[in-house]
């Protein structure tokens, strides 16, 4: 049994992803103190197509890291695409719930606010999983101390590198602003 969910996790994670979808994303709630009113309305992930083309991603995401087993032309980019896309994917949740709580205009009258749902903190938390799991299946990372390890060393020898890359980049940008 652990085979087979270690086998299929990433599909496993892509169908809970396209599941949370159906699931309320957002609540959405007018107050007007003014009349005593205060109105309450639910959003689907799928109703979110409404708001943003992007939560077309939230679909298609899930299901291409889910078949991309099965297509032999994207082998040599399955590791790249299942960390990629559901980072992706992750940031149109974040960009989709933004725009849904943008409308939280507060005005002297009331006020719009905005709250996450199940179906969003389920999809955020698939996407999260499904990183991990790719990360675990296609990049030889374990969930063990010695594969945190690796990932913190690796980390930081990234972090090195890229304090090294700024460091050189601001020295070339003062020898320029000397320069007369």
């Amino acid at each position: 049994m652990k085979a087979i969910l270690k086998a299929h996790a990433l599909s496993i994670f892509s169908v809970i992803a396209v599941i949370a979808l159906a699931f309320t994303f957002a609540t959405i709630t007018v107050k007007v103190p003014l009349l005593d009113v205060a109105k309450s309305r639910s959003v689907s992930g799928f109703d979110t197509l409404d708001i943003s083309s992007l939560g077309l991603i939230l679909i298609a995401g899930p299901i291409l890291v889910a078949v991309m087993n099965y297509i032999k032309a994207l082998t040599p980019y399955k590791g790249k695409l299942a960390i990629i896309i559901p980072i992706i994917c992750i940031l149109c949740v974040v960009y989709i719930f933004m725009r849904v709580k943008e409308t939280g205009i507060v005005s002297e009258y009331g006020s719009i606010s905005a709250s996450p749902g199940f179906g969003l903190i389920l999809a955020f938390l698939s996407y999260v999983a499904m990183i991990v799991a790719g990360a675990v299946e296609y990049h030889g990372y374990t969930l063990n101390k010695a594969g945190v390890e690796k990932l913190k060393r690796q980390g930081a020898e990234f972090v090195k590198k890229a304090e090294t890359m700024s460091q050189k980049a601001s020295d070339s940008d003062k020898e320029q602003e000397q320069k007369p």
